[in-house]
C-alpha cells in the first residue's frame, strides 16, 4: 500500500523525484574561489528579451539579453545573453526579493555563505532570473549562488570586492 501510495505521489508531483537533497558544493564556496575559478565576469545590465526556451519541464521562457557595461575579466560582447538566464516579470523589489542587492551588498545577511539573490532549482541547476532595467555581476560558466547578484551602483561593495581580488597578484 506505502509504495503505491508513493508511485501516485511521485507522477503527480514529479519534480519529487528530481529534487536536489543538497547544492553542488561548487555553488557555495566562499566568494575569494569564486572569483579565482570564474574566467569571465561581467557587470551588465539586463535590457530586454530575446529568443524563448523551455526549461526542463517544457515551459516556455524568455531568455535575457544584456549589455556589457564592465568587464572585470574574460571577453564578452557588447551583448550577450546566458544561457540560462531569463527574464523575470511580476516580482517584488526590495530586501527578500529576487531583485534585492542586500543594501548595495552591505547587508551582512549577504556575505553568509548560505545566502544568495538566486538559489539552485530542485534539479541542482541554476536558472537565474532578472528584470529589465537592471544591473547585475554575472559570473559566465561558473554556476553559483552568488554568481547573479544585483548591482545598482559603482560603490556596491560585492563589486568592489570583486574588483579587490581581480586585482590582487
Amino acid at each position: 500500500m506505502k509504495s503505491i501510495f508513493l508511485s501516485i505521489l511521485f507522477c503527480l508531483f514529479p519534480t519529487l523525484v528530481l529534487a536536489c537533497i543538497a547544492p553542488p558544493r561548487s555553488f557555495t564556496v566562499d566568494h575569494a574561489e569564486l572569483v579565482q575559478r570564474t574566467d569571465t565576469i561581467v557587470w551588465a545590465k539586463a535590457i530586454g528579451g530575446s529568443e524563448d526556451t523551455s526549461d526542463i519541464w517544457g515551459k516556455e521562457h524568455e531568455l535575457m539579453l544584456f549589455e556589457t557595461i564592465e568587464v572585470l575579466s574574460g571577453y564578452v560582447p557588447k551583448r550577450f545573453t546566458i544561457p540560462n538566464g531569463f527574464a523575470l516579470s511580476g516580482w517584488k523589489q526590495g530586501v527578500g526579493s529576487l531583485e534585492t542587492d542586500f543594501d548595495s551588498h552591505r547587508d551582512l545577511s549577504f556575505w553568509d555563505e548560505n545566502n544568495a539573490r538566486q538559489w539552485n532549482s530542485a534539479d541542482c541547476n541554476m536558472y537565474p532570473t532578472f528584470s529589465v532595467g537592471n544591473s547585475y555581476l554575472l559570473f559566465l560558466g561558473a554556476p553559483h549562488w552568488k554568481a547573479y547578484e544585483a548591482v545598482k551602483s559603482e560603490d556596491d561593495l560585492w563589486l568592489q570586492t570583486v574588483r579587490n581580488i581581480i586585482a590582487q597578484p
